[in-house]
């Protein structure tokens, strides 16, 4: 007779069929799941607003911000504030429309230099989730 490890042995199917089963409905729900996170993140990340200052003139004693939306949303300007060197300034609302630039301006009783490194502060309404964020922006002033 021949050793034990050469002896045939009758073999049956090498997985149970639940245990594929189980396994197809892991791999369904794993994939469920991970395409519920990539939408839910795209979705939140094309709701931000994207907002640059291109372009910042001190002419006289008003300052000239040249604000560019570059988000999918339109976005309204609740407070805008340029913080400079020795001067705060309260600038115009309004609204923004989506891939649009609009022109804030705001006057002040101080003196501006060419370069000045300054910041604006707003408090936005995004149109797409209709709530309120502040936003700091940091940018230089020309002087002509």
């Amino acid at each position: 007779m021949w050793p034990k490890a050469f002896r045939k042995r009758k073999r049956r199917g090498s997985v149970p069929p639940f245990v594929v089963a189980l396994l197809t409905i892991v791999i369904i729900a794993a994939a469920v799941l991970v395409s519920w996170w990539y939408f839910a993140l795209t979705r939140n990340v094309l709701n931000q607003p994207v907002l640059d200052i291109t372009d910042a003139y001190y002419v006289g004693n008003t300052l000239y911000v040249t604000l560019r939306n570059l988000g999918g949303y339109n976005v309204t300007v609740q407070s805008f504030y340029a913080l400079c060197p020795g001067i705060s300034i309260t600038m115009s609302t309004g609204d923004i429309l989506a891939g649009t630039t609009k022109v804030f301006s705001g006057s002040s009783g101080g003196k501006l230099y060419d370069g000045a490194s300054c910041v604006a502060k707003l408090t936005i309404t995004n149109w797409a989730t209709n709530k309120q964020q502040d936003v700091n922006i940091p940018f230089r002033v020309t002087v002509p």
